[in-house]
């Protein structure tokens, strides 16, 4: 009988302290918990040094002006609505790219907001040479300014400015590209200084207020770039007029009823296939000497597709040299001298 008393206190102290191992376990599990918390506190320090509570951002974090979570309200449009695009500091600001040879620049305008623009000549140490391709192209410009460090205004640089009106170019520009300033309807103000060099195609198409109808011929400036065959003047036989720098790409092309052409000894361009599959030229009537039209740079396929032309140097009086010359008849009209 003791020994099953005993026995049964033995039991009940082994259930004891079973018991109280598992509570010391217990104990021990929470003080883990705790410690993980303050080291999560701890990597959520602010920038200053302060401990920010856990499960709450900084408002570096939230991108907030409050550090409440929730998000600064988005710039409201005119029309009320919210903006998609954050306003950049200068939304006026011209942008730069550097160019290949990694010594100059090329300028566009990423935003079309201003009416008026002047281009530096210089940024960051490096000239700006080249107004980029489609650059302003659409733009709200009303006026612009173009530096003598200027040599390349792109293709379509300003192509349906409707607003623009003048354009300043300085000296030192020597291409003019592709579609530059067409369906520049208000441009009424714009010369092509005598550095010019190439006019690529449709660089005027639409630009009324600049065109320059003489006879049938187009003009801007000094320089011509279409004819109309349906004008009243048009005969097959265009006479260019006296001051006439250069001609425009592809100016007379496809002119099949084109039969002459009279050129001034001040041409000192013609663009590329600017006579191009004009099949029924004969001549072309040059008031200058043999020397002088080999220093005209010619454009590739200028003369492509043309007729068997030859080229006739001016002479008041009956040639002693052998070539090919001509004179003006009784009529005024050009006519070959024969030998």
């Amino acid at each position: 009988m003791k020994q099953m008393k005993r026995l049964g206190l033995l039991c009940l102290l082994l259930s004891l302290s079973l018991l109280l191992c598992a509570c010391d376990g217990k104990k021990d599990d929470k003080g883990d918990t705790k410690d993980t918390t303050t080291e999560s506190i701890d990597q959520s320090s602010t920038p200053d040094g302060t401990s920010t509570p856990a499960g709450t951002s900084s408002p570096e974090d939230t991108g907030t002006s409050d550090g409440t979570g929730t998000p600064d309200s988005p710039e409201a449009s005119d029309d009320g609505s919210a903006s998609d695009e954050t306003p950049t500091p200068d939304e006026n600001a011209l942008v730069f790219i550097l160019n290949d040879d990694g010594q100059s620049y090329s300028v566009k305008k990423p935003h079309p907001m201003l009416d008026e623009v002047v281009i530096p000549e210089t940024y960051e140490g490096l000239p700006v040479t080249e107004i980029a391709d489609r650059g302003f192209k659409e733009s709200t410009l009303t006026s612009i300014t173009l530096p003598a460090s200027i040599t390349r205004i792109g293709a379509h640089a300003f192509e349906s400015c409707t607003a623009l009106t003048e354009v300043i170019i300085h000296d030192g520009v020597r291409e003019i590209g592709e579609g530059a300033f067409q369906f520049c309807a208000s441009l009424t103000s714009l010369t092509i200084p005598d550095s010019v060099e190439r006019i690529e195609r449709y660089t005027f198409n639409g630009c009324t207020g600049i065109l320059e109808v003489d006879d049938c011929v187009s003009y801007v400036g000094n320089w011509a770039f279409k004819v109309d065959q349906s004008h009243e003047a048009y005969n097959g036989n265009v006479v260019l007029r006296e001051g006439t720098v250069g001609i425009a790409d592809e100016a007379f092309q496809y002119h099949f009823s084109l039969e002459s052409v009279l050129l001034p000894e001040t041409v000192k361009y013609i663009g590329n296939c600017s006579f191009l599959a004009c099949e029924m030229m004969n001549a072309i009537y040059y008031q200058g000497s043999a020397a002088a039209w080999t220093s005209i740079q010619i454009g590739e396929k200028a003369f492509a597709g043309a007729a068997a032309y030859t080229v006739y140097f001016y002479s008041e009086t009956a040639p002693t040299d052998t070539g090919y010359f001509w004179h003006y008849n009784d009529s005024g009209m050009p006519t070959p001298w024969h030998q």
